[in-house]
């Protein structure tokens, strides 16, 4: 297919010169209403756009003389309604009346929702490290911030302050990943009630939720912050507990696509990088306390250190990649700092910060150039082999950065 959608009036790329060349392509096999790229299909059943992605040619003829472009020809789309292949859009699921308790038992709505159930089996083992029991908790704590935003977001877009903002398939999408989420909870509340450990009840949230721009990137971060915490685990416990790799990895396929879909409601492509971040425990759980959660709320203790929010700003961009970004933290601690950087799985980077001389508690630290989407920064005191041993060092942090532009 061949299309312009902001082409100029005059030139050599004109609309009608991309007609022109639409007149010469074979017929495509996807469907006159499919959304651009192919067939989507809900539940079994095609979803339509609501008039034709094919550009009309009809009466194409040569191409324009250079310098003589005629006006474009009307688009020759029948209204909706009036012709027998428009498109319905689907219903929107019914919201969630409020987030459940973690060892609820899964209603049939929500498995309608999630498109399943829990696993029937985990294949657990006789017992369960104390590590392991640790992780499982963390994991339990993280679902319960995510389902929390998720079910009264997908409320508020539904029915409430931000109804009508998105479309019916973009509002069951979120309902699907709150469902979702809360599937994917119960692997480890199941575990945690199966070796009679305590499960973790959700706290109070503070989550930035003004506009519905807030509330999207709010899910992104904890969506990405969950699928570092579950590689991270994963690494942790397979020499332990191998029967939680398994249910673990089954789910970070579910949350890649779930933050596949929220980059590109952010205008990013769904995977700039070849591979996730892994994040270590206490640093998954020192940003959700320190940004999301209210103070003195959580029924339950997790044996997890926080540190202090690390302000960012970013920086020049130059051939859409980002050169370097502003960092503020405690003057008193400035000696020696550095970002360490959590790019794609398999490497940390560490960039000194030059601190501005005349702004003390203030300073500039490059993003290493061969990082791709979202990676995390890390201001640290030295250097350490193992990203696990991050929090001996850590000063501040961590912070979620877009380095690529789309």
């Amino acid at each position: 297919m061949v299309g312009s959608i902001n082409a100029p009036t005059t030139g050599d790329k004109t609309l009608a010169e991309y007609i022109f060349g639409a007149s010469k392509a074979s017929d495509s096999s996807a469907p006159p209403t499919a959304p651009i790229g192919g067939v989507l299909k809900i539940n079994g059943n095609e979803v339509k756009t609501g008039s034709t992605n094919v550009i009309d040619t009809s009466g194409a003829g040569a191409p324009p003389a250079a310098g003589n472009n005629p006006p474009p020809p009307p688009v020759n789309n029948p209204p909706t309604g009036t012709n027998p292949a428009s498109p319905v859009e689907p219903p929107v699921m019914t919201a969630l009346p409020s987030p459940p308790a973690p060892d609820a038992t899964l209603t049939p709505d929500t498995q309608n929702m999630a498109g399943g159930p829990q696993p029937a089996a985990y294949g657990w083992a006789p017992a369960v490290s104390d590590n392991a029991t640790n992780l499982l908790q963390l994991i339990n704590w993280v679902d319960n911030a995510l389902v929390d935003l998720l079910v009264n977001g997908h409320r508020d877009i539904t029915e409430g302050q931000w109804k009508g903002k998105y479309p019916p398939t973009i509002q069951n999408v979120v309902g699907s990943m709150g469902a979702q989420s809360i599937v994917h909870r119960h692997t480890s509340t199941d575990s945690l009630s199966h070796y009679k450990k305590p499960v973790v009840q959700p706290c109070k949230y503070k989550f930035p939720k003004s506009n519905i721009e807030e509330f999207v990137k709010t899910s992104l971060t904890i969506v990405l912050l969950e699928i570092g915490l579950l590689l991270d685990t994963i690494g942790l416990v397979v020499s332990t507990d191998i029967w939680m790799v398994g249910p673990l990895a089954s789910t970070i396929g579910s949350k890649a696509r779930m933050a596949g879909l929220i980059n590109m409601m952010q205008n990013h492509i769904p995977a700039a990088a070849p591979r996730e971040v892994a994040m270590p425990a206490n640093l998954v759980y020192s940003y959700i306390m320190t940004n999301y959660v209210e103070a003195n709320s959580c029924p339950d203790k997790l044996p997890f250190t926080t540190y202090p929010a690390l302000p960012v700003v970013r920086g020049p961009v130059e051939n859409k990649r980002l050169k370097s970004v502003t960092v503020t933290y405690d003057d008193s601690k400035k000696a020696g700092l550095k970002m360490a950087y959590l790019g794609p799985w398999g490497k940390t980077y560490y960039e000194a910060v030059t601190p501005d001389a005349n702004k003390p508690g203030s300073g500039t630290v490059n993003v290493p150039a061969d990082l791709s989407g979202h990676v995390w920064g890390v201001l640290v005191s030295g250097e350490v082999q193992n990203a696990n041993d991050l929090h001996t060092v850590t000063v501040a942090g961590p912070e979620m950065i877009w380095v690529s532009e789309p």
